[in-house]
């Protein structure tokens, strides 16, 4: 198993699109940071946030493979 925690979240998108390990340690970067302004914004519910948090990673790792790092 490959350690991706030493990566840029550039080298990790790209690294991404063909592997969950590494779509999980950016999950895992950005996951408190987008909970806490999605609940700041909206002023939802926990679970709300959670929905709508669930929503962008569906997206963003749906379009990885549009990601360009330059």
């Amino acid at each position: 198993m490959t350690v991706y925690t030493e990566h840029t979240d550039e080298s990790l998108a790209s690294i991404a699109i063909d592997n969950h390990d590494a779509f999980g340690v950016l999950i895992g970067r950005y996951e408190q940071k987008l909970y806490r302004y999605v609940r700041r914004i909206t002023d939802a519910s926990h679970e709300e946030c959670e929905d709508i948090l669930q929503e962008i990673f569906l997206k963003t790792y749906r379009y990885l493979h549009n990601f360009d790092p330059s």
